[in-house]
């Protein structure tokens, strides 16, 4: 529970500068607090902030009502800010505000809330948390919601290396779209059969393999494969000769073996049928 802010005594020649916003409040310990002076802005205006893309002033002006427990709204501006918080980076505050709009008696706000929280999880590697919270999402959403929570579930448990659950999770994503970018993008995460590590992607061959003869030796000792050269294109058609050694079921053994790995720039990619 949040402690209210501690009473200040002030002579009464002074309240008359100090003011109450509030009057039921006045000569209470709640005067003069966040609680008496309600938050100038509105949820409305975090709302179109957010939708606009201005994250801080989306932040500076929900987060106010959201800590407000007395205005009716403040469960919805907690979202708002949750969401805000996440988009600015700022994941510990859009963690403690998604929660807080989680525990809305509204089903559509706190599954919604839920969903947030659970990419947020997704994004720091939790992704035990984050499938719980997803799959709960999806069973109280509707139509894209849905597919969306779905579809983040079903990536969650593909990370985790719970590969058959996870394309029975895809499924459920596909039958519950009707957006024709969303399917794509779903038919092409089914394709996923596991990982690997991308030592490069480089426009000149030689340069591929000189690449991969330098963590050839350390791939080998860490029981990973040697490197292999895969041929492929980027966004323009380009020519291009990826470097990528070690397959594996789990995206968390990814991770591990690429700090293993020791090299500068390796990421882990998804190795498709």
């Amino acid at each position: 529970m949040k402690h209210l802010a501690p009473l200040l005594l002030v002579p009464a020649t002074l309240l008359s500068a100090v003011g109450c916003t509030d009057s039921t409040l006045k000569d209470t310990y709640l005067e003069d607090t966040y609680v008496d002076r309600a938050p100038a802005g509105t949820v409305d205006a975090a709302y179109e902030a957010y939708r606009l893309g201005d994250y801080a002033s989306a932040w500076a002006t929900a987060k106010p009502i959201a800590d407000d427990y007395l205005n009716p709204r403040h469960l919805e501006a907690a979202y708002i800010a949750g969401l805000s918080a996440h988009a600015l980076g700022d994941t510990r505050n859009a963690d403690w505000m998604l929660r807080k709009a989680l525990t809305s008696d509204n089903d559509a706000l706190a599954a919604d809330a839920g969903a947030q929280l659970g990419l947020v999880y997704s994004q720091q590697g939790r992704y035990d948390e984050a499938l719980k919270l997803l799959l709960w999402a999806a069973e109280q959403q509707e139509g894209e919601n849905k597919a969306q929570s779905f579809y983040y579930a079903g990536v969650a448990q593909q990370k985790m290396g719970q590969w058959s659950q996870a394309r029975a999770t895809l499924y459920n994503a596909l039958r519950h779209t009707s957006d024709p970018g969303m399917e794509a993008q779903v038919r092409e995460q089914l394709a996923t059969t596991g990982w690997t590590l991308q030592v490069g992607a480089y426009s000149q061959p030689d340069t591929a393999t000189a690449a991969a003869q330098r963590v050839a030796d350390r791939a080998n000792r860490l029981g990973i494969g040697l490197p292999r050269l895969v041929e492929s294109t980027d966004g323009n058609g380009r020519n291009l000769t990826l470097v990528q050694v070690g397959t594996f079921t789990s995206y968390q053994s990814a991770a591990t073996f690429r700090d293993q790995l020791g090299a500068t720039g390796v990421i882990i990619k998804p190795i498709t049928q």
